[in-house]
Protein backbone atom coordinates (compact mmCIF):
# COMPACT_ATOMS: atom_id res chain seq x y z
CA UNK A 1 0.00 0.00 0.00
CA UNK A 2 0.99 3.57 -0.59
CA UNK A 3 1.78 6.20 1.67
CA UNK A 4 0.59 9.91 1.22
CA UNK A 5 2.67 12.56 3.32
CA UNK A 6 1.05 15.68 4.37
CA UNK A 7 2.66 18.88 5.09
CA UNK A 8 0.67 21.99 6.64
CA UNK A 9 2.08 25.44 5.56
CA UNK A 10 0.32 28.96 5.63
CA UNK A 11 0.87 32.12 7.23
CA UNK A 12 4.58 33.64 7.61
CA UNK A 13 7.36 32.99 5.26
CA UNK A 14 9.11 31.20 7.92
CA UNK A 15 6.52 28.71 8.48
CA UNK A 16 6.77 27.70 4.55
CA UNK A 17 10.80 27.69 4.61
CA UNK A 18 10.63 25.04 6.94
CA UNK A 19 8.10 22.99 5.17
CA UNK A 20 10.66 22.96 2.04
CA UNK A 21 13.70 22.24 4.06
CA UNK A 22 11.66 19.37 6.33
CA UNK A 23 11.03 17.63 2.16
CA UNK A 24 14.28 18.46 1.18
CA UNK A 25 15.27 16.13 3.79
CA UNK A 26 12.74 13.59 2.99
CA UNK A 27 14.39 13.31 -0.99
CA UNK A 28 17.59 12.13 -0.21
CA UNK A 29 15.57 8.68 0.92
CA UNK A 30 15.51 7.26 -2.44
CA UNK A 31 13.87 4.23 -1.17
CA UNK A 32 10.85 6.07 1.00
CA UNK A 33 9.79 8.08 -1.86
CA UNK A 34 9.32 5.19 -4.04
CA UNK A 35 6.50 4.41 -1.49
CA UNK A 36 5.12 7.99 -1.39
CA UNK A 37 2.15 8.52 -3.70
CA UNK A 38 1.64 11.67 -3.15
CA UNK A 39 3.33 14.37 -0.86
CA UNK A 40 0.45 16.88 -0.26
CA UNK A 41 0.73 20.37 1.09
CA UNK A 42 -2.13 22.37 2.58
CA UNK A 43 -1.04 25.96 2.27
CA UNK A 44 -2.19 29.51 1.44
CA UNK A 45 0.96 30.05 -1.02
CA UNK A 46 0.99 27.33 -3.34
CA UNK A 47 3.51 28.77 -5.97
CA UNK A 48 6.31 28.90 -3.18
CA UNK A 49 6.13 24.81 -3.90
CA UNK A 50 5.31 24.47 -6.98
CA UNK A 51 8.44 26.49 -7.94
CA UNK A 52 10.29 24.77 -6.14
CA UNK A 53 9.28 20.99 -6.76
CA UNK A 54 7.82 21.36 -10.42
CA UNK A 55 6.90 17.27 -9.78
CA UNK A 56 3.74 15.48 -10.17
CA UNK A 57 4.30 13.78 -7.01
CA UNK A 58 3.99 17.26 -5.08
CA UNK A 59 0.52 18.18 -4.57
CA UNK A 60 -0.93 21.41 -3.16
CA UNK A 61 -3.75 22.06 -1.78
CA UNK A 62 -4.79 25.35 -1.69
CA UNK A 63 -5.83 27.09 2.30
CA UNK A 64 -8.16 29.71 1.78
CA UNK A 65 -8.79 32.28 4.66
CA UNK A 66 -12.56 31.04 5.18
CA UNK A 67 -11.21 26.96 5.37
CA UNK A 68 -8.47 27.94 8.07
CA UNK A 69 -11.00 29.55 9.89
CA UNK A 70 -13.64 26.59 9.35
CA UNK A 71 -10.85 23.97 10.37
CA UNK A 72 -9.80 25.84 12.92
CA UNK A 73 -13.52 25.64 14.73
CA UNK A 74 -15.55 28.31 16.78
CA UNK A 75 -12.63 28.67 19.25
CA UNK A 76 -10.12 29.43 16.64
CA UNK A 77 -8.19 26.56 18.17
CA UNK A 78 -4.78 26.48 15.71
CA UNK A 79 -3.82 23.02 15.99
CA UNK A 80 -7.82 21.81 15.31
CA UNK A 81 -6.54 22.46 11.69
CA UNK A 82 -4.56 19.50 11.48
CA UNK A 83 -7.32 16.53 12.06
CA UNK A 84 -9.30 18.30 9.61
CA UNK A 85 -6.57 18.27 6.83
CA UNK A 86 -6.01 14.60 7.61
CA UNK A 87 -10.15 13.78 6.98
CA UNK A 88 -9.63 15.70 3.99
CA UNK A 89 -6.77 13.87 2.85
CA UNK A 90 -8.75 10.36 3.66
CA UNK A 91 -11.37 11.60 1.79
CA UNK A 92 -9.59 12.22 -1.06
CA UNK A 93 -7.07 9.09 -0.90
CA UNK A 94 -9.13 7.06 0.98
CA UNK A 95 -7.25 3.81 0.07
CA UNK A 96 -3.57 5.30 1.11
CA UNK A 97 -2.27 5.36 4.01
CA UNK A 98 -1.52 8.58 5.72
CA UNK A 99 1.94 9.78 7.26
CA UNK A 100 1.66 13.73 8.87
CA UNK A 101 4.38 15.51 9.22
CA UNK A 102 4.52 18.98 11.30
CA UNK A 103 6.99 21.78 9.18
CA UNK A 104 9.29 22.17 12.06
CA UNK A 105 10.95 19.13 11.39
CA UNK A 106 13.99 17.29 9.23
CA UNK A 107 14.63 13.58 8.36
CA UNK A 108 17.25 11.95 9.86
CA UNK A 109 16.60 8.17 8.01
CA UNK A 110 14.65 6.96 5.80
CA UNK A 111 10.83 6.64 7.19
CA UNK A 112 10.16 3.46 4.81
CA UNK A 113 9.86 0.81 8.00
CA UNK A 114 7.56 3.46 9.43
CA UNK A 115 5.49 3.68 5.99
CA UNK A 116 5.35 -0.47 6.15
CA UNK A 117 4.30 -0.71 9.57
CA UNK A 118 1.26 1.68 8.91
CA UNK A 119 0.19 -1.50 6.47
CA UNK A 120 -0.48 -3.46 9.49
CA UNK A 121 -2.65 -1.11 11.07
CA UNK A 122 0.09 0.19 13.29
CA UNK A 123 -0.26 3.92 14.30
CA UNK A 124 2.76 5.93 14.37
CA UNK A 125 3.25 9.44 16.28
CA UNK A 126 6.81 11.43 17.40
CA UNK A 127 7.44 10.45 20.47
CA UNK A 128 6.44 9.77 24.01
CA UNK A 129 6.64 12.41 26.06
CA UNK A 130 5.96 10.30 29.43
CA UNK A 131 2.92 8.50 31.49
CA UNK A 132 0.84 11.59 32.52
CA UNK A 133 0.71 10.03 36.56
CA UNK A 134 4.35 9.99 37.27
CA UNK A 135 5.40 12.59 34.74
CA UNK A 136 7.51 15.86 35.92
CA UNK A 137 5.85 18.10 33.68
CA UNK A 138 3.46 20.39 35.21
CA UNK A 139 1.50 21.19 32.38
CA UNK A 140 0.98 17.25 31.69
CA UNK A 141 0.51 16.41 35.24
CA UNK A 142 -2.95 19.69 34.77
CA UNK A 143 -3.67 17.28 31.79
CA UNK A 144 -4.05 14.15 34.02
CA UNK A 145 -5.88 15.87 36.29
CA UNK A 146 -8.26 17.13 33.76
CA UNK A 147 -8.59 14.07 32.29
CA UNK A 148 -9.63 12.00 35.48
CA UNK A 149 -11.69 14.63 36.59
CA UNK A 150 -13.85 14.62 33.23
CA UNK A 151 -15.17 11.80 31.53
CA UNK A 152 -15.88 12.68 27.75
CA UNK A 153 -18.48 10.83 25.73
CA UNK A 154 -17.26 10.59 21.80
CA UNK A 155 -19.26 10.43 18.89
CA UNK A 156 -18.55 7.22 17.33
CA UNK A 157 -16.28 5.48 19.73
CA UNK A 158 -15.35 5.56 23.21
CA UNK A 159 -12.50 6.69 24.62
CA UNK A 160 -11.18 5.61 28.59
CA UNK A 161 -8.73 7.00 30.09
CA UNK A 162 -6.48 5.00 32.36
CA UNK A 163 -4.12 6.13 34.52
CA UNK A 164 -0.82 4.51 32.51
CA UNK A 165 -1.94 6.41 29.49
CA UNK A 166 1.02 8.63 28.28
CA UNK A 167 1.05 12.18 26.09
CA UNK A 168 3.04 11.74 22.74
CA UNK A 169 3.98 14.36 20.47
CA UNK A 170 2.31 15.02 17.41
CA UNK A 171 4.54 16.47 15.58
CA UNK A 172 4.34 12.98 13.49
CA UNK A 173 0.88 11.25 12.88
CA UNK A 174 0.57 7.97 10.75
CA UNK A 175 -2.71 6.35 9.88
CA UNK A 176 -3.91 3.66 8.04
CA UNK A 177 -7.29 3.81 6.04
CA UNK A 178 -8.64 1.01 8.64
CA UNK A 179 -8.37 3.46 11.27
CA UNK A 180 -8.87 6.88 9.56
CA UNK A 181 -12.28 6.84 11.31
CA UNK A 182 -10.02 7.46 14.74
CA UNK A 183 -9.70 11.27 13.49
CA UNK A 184 -13.97 12.20 14.23
CA UNK A 185 -13.61 10.33 17.43
CA UNK A 186 -9.97 12.73 18.32
CA UNK A 187 -11.93 15.90 17.06
CA UNK A 188 -14.46 15.19 19.09
CA UNK A 189 -12.77 14.41 22.18
CA UNK A 190 -10.45 17.42 21.47
CA UNK A 191 -13.51 20.11 20.45
CA UNK A 192 -15.07 18.78 24.59
CA UNK A 193 -11.81 18.89 25.97
CA UNK A 194 -10.59 22.20 24.75
CA UNK A 195 -14.33 23.42 25.51
CA UNK A 196 -13.80 22.83 29.21
CA UNK A 197 -10.02 23.36 29.22
CA UNK A 198 -8.29 25.06 26.39
CA UNK A 199 -5.06 24.32 26.57
CA UNK A 200 -2.82 24.44 23.26
CA UNK A 201 -1.95 20.33 24.08
CA UNK A 202 -5.65 19.08 24.09
CA UNK A 203 -5.64 17.83 19.78
CA UNK A 204 -1.63 16.50 20.78
CA UNK A 205 -3.84 14.76 24.18
CA UNK A 206 -7.31 13.52 21.63
CA UNK A 207 -4.77 12.18 19.56
CA UNK A 208 -2.68 10.19 22.03
CA UNK A 209 -5.56 8.80 23.74
CA UNK A 210 -7.38 8.08 20.85
CA UNK A 211 -4.48 6.05 19.52
CA UNK A 212 -4.01 4.41 22.74
CA UNK A 213 -7.62 3.10 22.74
CA UNK A 214 -7.57 1.69 19.67
CA UNK A 215 -4.33 1.20 18.08
CA UNK A 216 -0.13 0.36 18.54
CA UNK A 217 2.10 3.23 18.69
CA UNK A 218 5.15 3.02 16.86
CA UNK A 219 7.64 6.20 17.94
CA UNK A 220 9.53 8.17 14.97
CA UNK A 221 11.44 10.15 16.53
CA UNK A 222 14.82 8.08 15.31
CA UNK A 223 13.60 8.96 11.62
CA UNK A 224 12.47 12.44 12.28
CA UNK A 225 14.09 14.88 14.14
CA UNK A 226 11.53 18.09 15.78
CA UNK A 227 12.91 21.32 16.68
CA UNK A 228 10.05 22.64 18.38
CA UNK A 229 12.24 24.54 20.69
CA UNK A 230 14.48 25.68 18.83
CA UNK A 231 12.91 27.61 15.81
CA UNK A 232 14.25 30.44 15.98
CA UNK A 233 17.59 29.14 15.55
CA UNK A 234 16.56 26.91 12.78
CA UNK A 235 14.45 29.77 10.54
CA UNK A 236 17.50 31.63 10.55
CA UNK A 237 20.21 29.15 9.03
CA UNK A 238 17.02 27.55 6.34
CA UNK A 239 16.46 31.27 5.64
CA UNK A 240 20.00 31.53 4.30
CA UNK A 241 20.27 27.64 2.99
CA UNK A 242 16.73 28.41 0.93
CA UNK A 243 18.49 31.55 -0.51
CA UNK A 244 21.19 29.74 -2.58
CA UNK A 245 19.18 27.03 -2.93
CA UNK A 246 15.89 27.47 -4.69
CA UNK A 247 14.78 24.25 -6.14
CA UNK A 248 14.62 21.01 -4.93
CA UNK A 249 17.29 19.58 -6.95
CA UNK A 250 19.72 22.51 -5.64
CA UNK A 251 18.37 21.86 -2.24
CA UNK A 252 19.26 17.85 -2.19
CA UNK A 253 22.48 18.42 -3.67
CA UNK A 254 23.32 20.68 -1.13
CA UNK A 255 22.42 19.54 1.75
CA UNK A 256 25.43 18.53 3.30
CA UNK A 257 26.16 21.89 3.21
CA UNK A 258 23.17 22.98 5.82
CA UNK A 259 24.53 24.30 9.09
CA UNK A 260 22.54 22.84 11.71
CA UNK A 261 21.77 24.89 14.79
CA UNK A 262 23.53 23.29 18.37
CA UNK A 263 20.46 21.86 20.70
CA UNK A 264 19.28 24.55 23.20
CA UNK A 265 20.60 23.37 26.88
CA UNK A 266 18.08 21.38 28.49
CA UNK A 267 17.04 23.04 31.81
CA UNK A 268 16.76 20.87 34.42
CA UNK A 269 13.39 20.37 36.32
CA UNK A 270 13.50 20.71 39.70
CA UNK A 271 10.31 21.38 42.27
CA UNK A 272 10.80 23.31 45.40
CA UNK A 273 8.15 23.78 47.75
CA UNK A 274 6.41 27.53 48.09
CA UNK A 275 6.37 27.37 51.48
CA UNK A 276 10.09 26.32 52.35
CA UNK A 277 11.31 29.10 49.35
CA UNK A 278 9.27 31.62 51.45
CA UNK A 279 11.06 31.04 54.66
CA UNK A 280 13.86 30.71 53.61
CA UNK A 281 13.64 34.13 51.36
CA UNK A 282 12.04 35.44 54.99
CA UNK A 283 15.36 34.82 56.87
CA UNK A 284 17.50 36.33 54.45
CA UNK A 285 15.56 39.54 54.34
CA UNK A 286 15.49 39.70 58.26
CA UNK A 287 19.34 39.12 57.57
CA UNK A 288 19.96 41.93 55.80
CA UNK A 289 17.94 43.71 57.63
CA UNK A 290 19.92 43.12 60.80
CA UNK A 291 22.94 43.96 59.06
CA UNK A 292 22.51 47.08 58.15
Amino acid sequence: MLTNVLMIAYGPITNLHQSLFSLTSLYKFKNALQAIHKILIYTDNPSIFNNFFKSEKVETIPLSTDKIKKWRGPKDFVHRLKLEAMKDTFKNYPTDNLFYVDSDTYFTKSPLHLFNALNGGTSVMHINEGQLKITKDILLRKIYKFAKKNPIKVKNGNVAFKKDHCMWNAGVIGLSPENSHLLDIMLSYADQAYDLYPKFVMEQWAVSLVLQNYTKILPASKEIFHYWNNKDAYNENIAAYLKNNTSISLASECLNTFSYPPEPVKKKYFLKKLVPFRILHTNIKNVNTHSK
